[in-house]
Formats: structure tokens, C-alpha cells, sequence
């Protein structure tokens, strides 16, 4: 009973506010570019195919789907923590995939489920799952300089950043620094797909404060999906959502979704806390993200 008066005193507390900082803070419409989303979806598909596969865009129906991205730099280090980065010439745009979860690597289930928190050095009482900090220490450097070396190359290219499951993750925390690196200049695109929750209401609230660090973002949900209810909201977990929701019941129309201005609203993917899917995490855009992932 005491969990539930403090849960139901803990949300009324995070609506005031988020709704408070979208009033003020938030001026521009939410907007949602659904073939910009499906793009970077594909993209992040085809960040778990293989450095090979990758370099001759050979990694069959992955592949298939979304062009090559112009000199693709991939990068995994010794704790697996990886991502690719690349020119979408079509876009113009410098774009940054996080790597998700492997489907069947039980590690990197675990880095889902791990619920520990860490303060965050980038805004007073801000708090992040620790494990999901630490990865993106591990990679942060050689990312810089990744992203610096392609910034020199196409400086007047958009940038955009997206990331799926644990890379959603990876992508929100790594946001603020490609945004430091840019000149304190907004990315163009912050998308993720079945992102788990990343820090608690203060960096929820930081980030709505900071307009996302971009000039368009969604998180982007498919109905039932588990990863996205991990780590939990509940106490003594305590963990909130960030960004613009944009939710999927079915994918059989990508028309046909709703948006959610506020984290963890109950008309979007919060509204499931007990029923809850592995299929959905796994079948974006109606694809089939296991097998396309077993296959490249």
C-alpha cells in the first residue's frame, strides 16, 4: 500500500513538472518524419551484421532495405559496446547508429535488466542506470573522434542519431555529447526504437529542459514491447522515460500510431505493465529482427 501511495505521489509529481517544461520550455510541434524513422530503423538493424558484411553492404535483406552509408566506420570494443557511423548521402547527413541487443546473447540481456544508477555529472540530482553510462564512457573517445573526422569531411552535413533497445539507450546518453561536440548546435534527428528507460525524473525532466538536443526526436514504441517498460518505473527503481513517444499497436500501417508528448503517459506504451511481449520488441516496421540479424 505504501509503494502504491508513493508510486501514485511520484507520478502526479513528474506530470506537473514535464507538463510545466513542455508549456514553457517547448515551443516548436512535436513532428514525426515516418520514412526518416523507418530509415534509421533499418540502419539499426544493420548495425549487428558483421564488419565484413558491412563494408560490401552484404548483409542480405538487412542490407537490402536501406542504401549504404558513405565511408562506414564500425567500432566494437572489448566490452562489446559498439556502434557504425557513416554518410547518408540522400540524407546529407552524418548518421550514428548505437548496436542494440542481440537477440540471443544472454549478456546483453542483463545489461537490460540491470536496475543499479549512477549520478550523472551534467545536471544536479541527475541519476542513469550505471551500466548503461559506463558503455558509453567505453566508446566515447573513439566516437569523438570518429565523429570529428567525418564532420571535417562533410561539414555542412545534418546529423541524426538513433539507436534500438540497448542502443536507444546508448543513443539518449550519447546525444548530449555529439550535441557538445557540434558546437552546442542541435542535431537534426534523435530517433530510438524500444528504448528501456535510462536515468530518473530529474535527467527526464533535464533533457525535456534541453528540447531533447535536437531539432526533431521520437521514441519510438511497438505496443506491448518489455524492453521498454525496463528497468522499471515502480519504487524503489524508480526510473522515467524521456523524449516524445511515438507509439505503434501494429505496424501494418505506418500512418496509424499516436503521439505522446509527455514520457510515460498512459495512452502511449505505459499503458502495459503487466502485459507484456518479447515478439513486439522484436518486430519493428513488421520485420522480423531476429532472423534478419541470425541471416546477415
Amino acid at each position: 500500500m505504501k509503494d502504491k501511495m508513493l508510486r501514485k505521489q511520484t507520478d502526479k509529481t513528474f506530470f506537473s513538472i514535464l507538463t510545466a517544461s513542455l508549456i514553457i520550455l517547448y515551443t516548436n510541434a512535436f513532428q514525426y518524419n515516418v520514412e526518416l524513422s523507418k530509415k534509421l530503423a533499418s540502419y539499426c538493424l544493420v548495425s549487428y551484421c558483421s564488419q565484413n558484411r558491412l563494408q560490401n553492404w552484404s548483409c542480405g535483406e538487412a542490407c537490402q532495405r536501406v542504401e549504404p552509408l558513405k565511408d562506414l566506420i564500425s567500432h566494437t570494443n572489448s566490452n562489446d559496446s559498439s556502434y557504425i557511423m557513416g554518410y547518408d548521402q540522400q540524407e546529407n547527413a552524418i548518421t550514428i547508429i548505437m548496436k542494440g541487443t542481440n537477440p540471443w546473447c544472454i549478456a546483453d540481456w542483463e545489461t537490460d535488466l540491470t536496475t543499479e544508477k549512477i549520478d550523472y555529472p551534467k545536471c544536479e540530482s541527475c541519476q542513469v542506470n550505471k551500466v548503461f553510462y559506463e558503455m558509453m564512457q567505453d566508446i566515447q573517445e573513439v566516437l569523438k573522434k570518429d565523429f570529428l573526422y567525418l564532420r571535417s569531411q562533410y561539414p555542412q552535413s545534418k546529423i541524426y542519431v538513433t539507436g534500438q533497445s540497448l542502443g536507444g539507450a546508448l543513443a539518449t546518453l550519447i546525444v548530449p555529447e555529439i550535441y557538445l561536440m557540434n558546437q552546442k548546435k542541435s542535431i537534426d534527428a534523435f530517433y530510438t526504437f524500444g528504448s528501456p528507460r535510462v536515468g530518473n525524473l530529474q535527467f527526464s525532466f533535464w533533457y525535456t529542459s534541453k528540447r531533447y538536443f535536437s531539432k526533431s526526436s521520437a521514441r519510438v514504441t511497438s505496443n506491448k514491447d518489455i524492453v521498454a517498460q525496463l528497468p522499471p518505473r515502480s519504487f524503489p527503481f524508480l526510473y522515467t522515460h524521456v523524449g516524445h513517444e511515438v507509439f505503434y499497436k501494429k505496424f501494418s500501417n505506418l500512418n496509424e500510431y499516436i503521439m505522446c508528448e509527455i514520457p510515460e503517459d498512459q495512452e502511449c506504451s505505459n499503458q502495459y505493465t503487466l502485459e507484456l511481449s518479447m515478439k513486439d520488441h522484436g518486430s519493428y516496421f513488421g520485420w522480423n529482427w531476429a532472423f534478419d540479424i541470425f541471416t546477415c
